[in-house]
C-alpha cells in the first residue's frame, strides 16, 4: 500500500496550549514531560518529526482536483465530492481509513450536478454531506453557484430564502461544534473583475425542515483582506478561525497570517516569527489538535505551477516553522481536498494537481510526531 515515507525534523518555538491543564505526549497519550503544545515542561522548544506517507487506498477514486473534502468524525471516514479531470465530475466517494478502502455513493435525489471548487464539509448533527457554491462550465462561460445541497440517504437541495451570500468558488465552510452552526469565509464570484469576498455568514441548517438561516457578520479588529482559497482552518479548543496565504485576484497572492475570534467577533492580523512559506494558494491545510499548529503542505503561487513546501504555524506564538526534509517528498501538489483524521493522528489529503493539467488520485498522510 505505501509508495514514499518521508521524515523531517524541525525546532518549534514555545506557544500556549489550549489545554493547559492537561500533560500530553506528541501522540496524544498522557504523560510528564511534554504538554503538548510544543515544548517541554522547562521550557525547551520540542523537536517534532514529520512523516509523509503516499498511498492510494483499494477502489480509489479518478485523479483530479479540487474535490474538496469532509471528515465525518463518527464514522471516521473522509468524503469527497466532484472535481475536475478535464471535466467536471459529480461522483461521491467515502474513504475508509480502517480498511484502507474508498467506495463510490451511489444516490438518489436532487444532486448538486458536476463541479469543482466548491465549500465541502460535514454536518454531525444530521449525518449528512453539504455542498456549497463551486464552479462548472457547460458551454463556453463559466457558471458559478450559490446552492445549497445536503446528502443524507439522498441528495436534495436546500431553498432559498432570507439573506444569502453570492454565488462563488473557492471559499471556506467550517463547522463550529460550540455554536452548532457552520461559518462560511471568503470566496471568488469568478466574473471578469475577479471580485474576491471578505465576507463571514454563520449557517444555521435544519436538514429535517429544509431549511437554512444565513447570518452576515461585521466583525471588528484589523480584517483579512477580500481572497480566495486560503488556507483556513479551525480551532476548536481556543474558537478561532486562523488563515493564511491565499489570492486577492487571478494570480495574485499574499503571505499574510490572520486570526477571527469568534468569542469576540474580532479580526486580529499576526505579526509572525519564524520562517513562513511565501505565499501561496491552493494549499493542503488542515489544524492539528495534538501538537496545537496548522499543517500546511504545497500550494501554487501566482497561478503557476504547484509547490511542494511544508510548514506548521503555531497561532499562540505567532511562529511559522520550515521542516528540514530528511529523504525524499511526495512531490509537488495543490488543489487537494484536505482533512484531519484522528485515528491516523494527522492530515490526510486526497488529490490535486501535481503540475500543468496533471492530476492525482494518491493519499497522502502528513503526521507529527514529538521526539
Amino acid at each position: 500500500m505505501k509508495h514514499v515515507l518521508v521524515t523531517a525534523l524541525w525546532l518549534v518555538a514555545c506557544g500556549r496550549s489550549g489545554f493547559d491543564d492537561v500533560t500530553t505526549t506528541g501522540d496524544g497519550a498522557t504523560g510528564d514531560s511534554d504538554r503538548g503544545d510544543g515544548a517541554i515542561s522547562d521550557g525547551t522548544p520540542t523537536v517534532y518529526a514529520a512523516t509523509l506517507t503516499t498511498f492510494n487506498g483499494s477502489a480509489s477514486p479518478a485523479p483530479r482536483r479540487s474535490s474538496g473534502a469532509a471528515y465525518n468524525v463518527a464514522g471516521e471516514q473522509a468524503w469527497i465530492y466532484g472535481g475536475y479531470d478535464g471535466t467536471f465530475r459529480s461522483d461521491v466517494h467515502v474513504y475508509t481509513p480502517a480498511t484502507d478502502s474508498w467506495l463510490m455513493v451511489g444516490a438518489g435525489g436532487t444532486p448538486p450536478g458536476a463541479r469543482e471548487r466548491h465549500a465541502l464539509t460535514w454536518d454531525p448533527v444530521s449525518n449528512a454531506l453539504v455542498v456549497f457554491g463551486g464552479q462548472n462550465r457547460p458551454m463556453i462561460q463559466l457558471v458559478h453557484y450559490d446552492t445549497l445541497h445536503v446528502l443524507t440517504s439522498a441528495w436534495k437541495q436546500i431553498p432559498k430564502a432570507g439573506s444569502w451570500p453570492a454565488a462563488r468558488k473557492d471559499a471556506t465552510l467550517i463547522w463550529i461544534p460550540h455554536r452548532s452552526q457552520f461559518l462560511l469565509y471568503g470566496g471568488d464570484d469568478g466574473g471578469m473583475t475577479n471580485n474576491r469576498f471578505d465576507d463571514l455568514w454563520y449557517l444555521t441548517l435544519d436538514v429535517a425542515l429544509d431549511t437554512a438561516t444565513w447570518q452576515l457578520l461585521t466583525p471588528g479588529g484589523v480584517q483579512a483582506p477580500a481572497q480566495s482559497s486560503a488556507c483556513v482552518v479551525y480551532d476548536p479548543a481556543a474558537h478561532r478561525l486562523i488563515l493564511y496565504g491565499g489570492e486577492t485576484a487571478d494570480g495574485v497572492d499574499v503571505a499574510t497570517t490572520y486570526q477571527y475570534l469568534l468569542d469576540t467577533n474580532v479580526w486580529q492580523q499576526d505579526t509572525t516569527t519564524g520562517t513562513p512559506p511565501s505565499g501561496e494558494s491552493f494549499a493542503q491545510c488542515a489544524w492539528d489538535p495534538v501538537s496545537q499548529r496548522v499543517l500546511l503542505y504545497g500550494g501554487q503561487q501566482n497561478g503557476g505551477v504547484p509547490l511542494g513546501a511544508i510548514a506548521t504555524y503555531d497561532p499562540d506564538a505567532h511562529v511559522w516553522a520550515t521542516p528540514q526534509i530528511v529523504s525524499g517528498s511526495p512531490g509537488d501538489r495543490s488543489d487537494g481536498g484536505a482533512v484531519y483524521i484522528a485515528s491516523l493522528g494527522g492530515m490526510l489529503w486526497y488529490g490535486g494537481r501535481t503540475g500543468g493539467s496533471v492530476y492525482t488520485s494518491e493519499l497522502v498522510l502528513m503526521k507529527l510526531d514529538a521526539q
